[in-house]
Formats: structure tokens, C-alpha cells, sequence
């Protein structure tokens, strides 16, 4: 019995450890530096129902869909795939600051989207207040920040 005992103990703390230390490395407040990117990274946002929403991915020649944007699942993988959501300005400020020195970021709206837009909500810019402080932050960071905002 107490075999068992030891054995249920043992397997219950490695799926503690284990499902703790997924969730940690896919928190979007997470420590973790990111890689540079060979094609940087793009950026989204769109209205939230409080605050604007954010995705953070990996750059590629590819367009992106809708789904693939506005989804909640959150990766961060060892061969530099990333996909982050921000919920707020200072959730994005957090995620770009793990960006490296002189990585892109190319920050696009819904016309380099893929697909039926759906029930998706419209991928846009906020305003001119909240880009701004976006793009002085990114600065501050050494990140460079470009896009279709600056027609804004």
C-alpha cells in the first residue's frame, strides 16, 4: 500500500511540475527573451470590448487568416514560431520589450488577412494617442516599428 501510495504521490508532483511549467512558458508576461526573426515579426490589434487587443507573430511570407490572428492560443516554440495575445497597451509593451535590440515589426491591419472575415472583429489601428505611445516604446527598446498605422 504504501507503494501505491508512493507511486500515485510521485506521478500527481511530475503532472504538477509539468502543467506548471507550460503554463509559465506560455504566460504572455513571461521573462523569456525572444528570438530574432529572419522575417521579423507582425504585429495586429483590434478593439477590444475594455481594452485594445493585440497578437504578436512570427513574420513569414504567408498571409495570415483571421482565425489564426484573433484566436486566444498563445506559442511560443524552440524553433522561434511565436504567436503572443496582448489584452491592453501595457500587455503589448510587456511582450515587445522581450523582443531582441533591432528586431522588425511590421504592425499590419486586416488587408494582409487571408480569408472570410466573419464574425472576427475589424483588425485596425487605435488612435493616434495609443500608437503613439506604442511607437515611442518600441524606440525606447531599439525595436523598429513600421506599418500602415503611420497612413493613419
Amino acid at each position: 500500500m504504501k507503494r501505491y501510495i508512493s507511486i500515485v504521490s510521485s506521478l500527481l508532483i511530475f503532472l504538477f511540475i509539468n502543467c506548471s511549467n507550460n503554463s509559465s512558458q506560455n504566460n504572455e508576461s513571461s521573462d523569456i527573451q525572444l528570438t530574432s526573426s529572419m522575417k521579423g515579426y507582425e504585429l495586429f490589434s483590434w478593439p477590444g470590448d475594455e481594452d485594445w487587443q493585440f497578437t504578436l507573430i512570427t513574420g513569414t511570407n504567408r498571409s495570415k487568416s483571421f482565425d489564426e490572428i484573433c484566436s486566444d492560443e498563445i506559442e511560443v516554440t524552440e524553433d522561434g514560431w511565436v504567436k503572443l495575445r496582448g489584452n491592453g497597451v501595457n500587455s503589448i509593451k510587456k511582450i515587445l520589450s522581450r523582443l531582441p535590440v533591432g528586431e522588425s515589426v511590421l504592425w499590419n491591419d486586416d488587408r494582409s488577412l487571408s480569408g472570410d472575415q466573419g464574425n472576427y472583429p475589424d483588425i485596425s489601428f487605435p488612435d493616434n494617442t495609443i500608437i503613439y505611445e506604442i511607437e515611442t516604446y518600441c524606440n525606447e527598446l531599439g525595436v523598429e516599428l513600421s506599418g500602415h498605422y503611420k497612413n493613419n
